[in-house]
C-alpha cells in the first residue's frame, strides 16, 4: 500500500494550510529519504537550491534550484536528495480553498496542477523567479504572523503566487487521448461527480454511467488517488457542505436537502463522520475564527 498523508498538519486537525522549509524537513528526517507517498491535499514546492531527483508518478525530474513543482491530491511522489535542499513546501487542502473563497475551478483554469499524465516542473525566467521568491517570502511572513485575518492574508498571497506562476506556464491541457485507459476512466468519473454529486451518492450509479462495474471503478480510482470511488464522492459532498455552512445562512436541514439527504439526522451523521465535527460545530468554530 502507498502511504497517504491525509492532513496538512497531523498535529492540528483543523489546520488546512502549512508552509515548511525544505531544509527543516531534511533535518527532521536526518537526511533519510521518505518512501513514495501521496498527499490528500495540494502541494507547491519552490526549490531554491537542490541536487537530486523528484519522481512524480512514473516520471523522474531533476531536482535543482529555480524550479517550482505542483502536486495535485493523489499523485505519488518521492524526493531523493544528493545534498540538503533549500526552498519552501506550501501545502493546502480543499477546505482551505473553501474557507478563503478560492474555487477549485481556479486551480483548473491556471493549469498548474495536473493529476493525469506528465507533471513537469515550472522553470520561470530569472526575473519571474525573483518575483515568485518575493511572493513566497510574503506568504511565509503572513503565515508566521498572528492576529485577526492572518489566514485571509495567507489566502491572498497564495492566489497571487499561483497567478504569477500561471504567467510562466506554457503547458497545454492534457488531451484525453494521451491518457491511459485507467486515467481516462478516473478523469471521466471526476467530471461526473462534479456534475451530479448533489443528487447521486452511490458508486453503482456512476459505474453504470461509465459502463464499468462498481468494483472495477473502486479499484481504478483507489489506485489513482488513494481513495475509493465511494470516498471520493463523499469527500466532494462534504466539501460542498463546508461551503454552504461557511457562506450561507441555510440551516443544516436545508443544506442536507440541497445535497440530497432526505433525513437531516443522516446528513449530520455523515458530516461528523467525515469531518469530526457536527455541522453546527463547524459553522460556529469558523465564525469564531473570523471574529478573532
Amino acid at each position: 500500500m502507498i502511504k497517504t498523508y491525509e492532513r496538512v498538519n497531523p498535529a492540528q486537525s483543523r489546520m488546512s494550510f502549512a508552509l515548511k522549509r525544505m531544509e527543516d524537513i531534511h533535518a527532521q528526517r536526518g537526511g533519510a529519504t521518505d518512501e513514495p507517498h501521496r498527499h490528500d491535499y495540494y502541494t507547491v514546492l519552490m526549490v531554491e537550491e537542490a541536487r537530486g531527483v523528484h519522481r512524480i508518478d512514473f516520471q523522474e525530474h531533476a531536482l535543482r534550484g529555480g524550479l517550482v513543482f505542483f502536486l495535485a491530491p493523489g499523485q505519488v511522489h518521492q524526493i531523493r536528495e544528493d545534498a540538503p535542499s533549500r526552498g519552501c513546501v506550501i501545502s493546502f487542502s480543499s477546505a482551505f480553498l473553501v474557507e478563503h473563497r478560492i474555487d477549485e475551478s481556479f486551480l483548473k483554469a491556471v493549469n498548474l496542477f495536473r493529476p493525469h499524465g506528465d507533471t513537469p516542473p515550472l522553470e520561470p525566467p530569472p526575473a519571474l523567479w525573483e518575483e515568485l521568491r518575493q511572493l513566497g517570502r510574503g506568504l511565509e511572513a503572513a503565515f508566521a504572523r498572528s492576529g485577526p485575518f492572518r489566514m485571509e492574508e495567507v489566502g491572498a498571497w497564495l492566489k497571487l503566487l499561483l497567478l504569477a506562476c500561471n504567467r510562466a506556464c506554457r503547458l497545454d491541457p492534457v488531451p484525453e487521448q494521451a491518457l491511459s485507459p485507467a486515467e481516462q476512466l478516473v478523469a471521466r468519473f471526476k467530471d461526473l461527480v462534479d456534475q451530479h454529486f448533489e443528487r447521486e451518492h452511490l458508486v453503482a450509479w456512476y459505474a453504470e454511467q461509465l459502463h464499468v462495474t462498481p468494483d472495477h471503478l473502486n479499484r481504478t480510482v483507489k489506485a489513482a488517488t488513494g481513495k475509493s470511488a465511494k470516498q471520493f464522492v463523499q469527500a466532494r459532498v462534504a466539501l460542498a457542505a463546508r461551503r454552504l455552512l461557511l457562506f450561507t445562512d441555510f440551516s443544516a436541514k436545508e443544506i442536507g436537502y440541497e445535497l440530497g439527504f432526505a433525513d437531516p439526522a443522516h446528513f449530520s451523521h455523515f458530516f461528523k463522520r467525515l469531518t469530526g465535527e457536527s455541522p453546527a460545530g463547524f459553522r460556529a468554530a469558523n465564525r469564531r475564527a473570523e471574529e478573532a
